[in-house]
């Protein structure tokens, strides 16, 4: 027989799009819903989280593991990456950890602030952010310190505070 006249059988014999109800559940039925985030956060939330913790980085105080003049250096880069940049950048994708995200094995490898070592030659493009450091452009997505730890909480201070609710980090 033909595909011809198996269809011409199929098309006789009525159609079958009813009988779903009739046979046996074979699993679950869960509907397929991609995740999403239980929330959205308001980035006037996230900013003024992010002062608050900012506000208390002292730069004469270093952490353990830190030398005096790398820690001043990169205090000045956070503030100066959050009064320039932080509202696009949240706006963007961007969290603290991608900003300010410190990596203290190997600097280059940490967040923006840790990055930028000085330099004041960042732009972002969307999601992306463009540093120039010493004649070298590097380019940065939002999960570029994912995982590090934000340099808030490498003083005293923030080691204390972690234990509190920290959901904007």
């Amino acid at each position: 027989m033909g595909w011809r006249e198996e269809a011409k059988a199929i098309l006789e014999a009525g159609h079958n799009r009813h009988e779903w109800h009739e046979r046996p559940q074979i699993g679950p039925n869960v509907p397929n819903v991609p995740n999403v985030p239980g929330g959205v956060v308001r980035p006037e939330r996230v900013l003024r989280y992010w002062h608050e913790r900012m506000s208390n980085l002292d730069p004469d105080q270093p952490p353990d593991g830190i030398a005096a003049r790398d820690w001043s250096q990169m205090v000045e880069d956070a503030c100066w990456l959050y009064e320039a940049h932080a509202r696009y950048a949240v706006r963007n994708g961007w969290k603290a950890s991608g900003l300010f995200g410190v990596r203290l094995d190997y600097p280059p490898g940490g967040g923006l602030a840790q990055v930028l070592r000085g330099s004041r030659s960042l732009a972002f493009d969307g999601p992306i952010a463009h540093v120039r450091q010493f004649g070298v452009r590097m380019t940065r997505n939002p999960a570029c310190g994912h995982g590090l730890p934000i340099i808030w909480e490498l003083t005293d201070e923030g080691r204390l505070k972690l234990s509190s609710s920290n959901e904007f980090d």
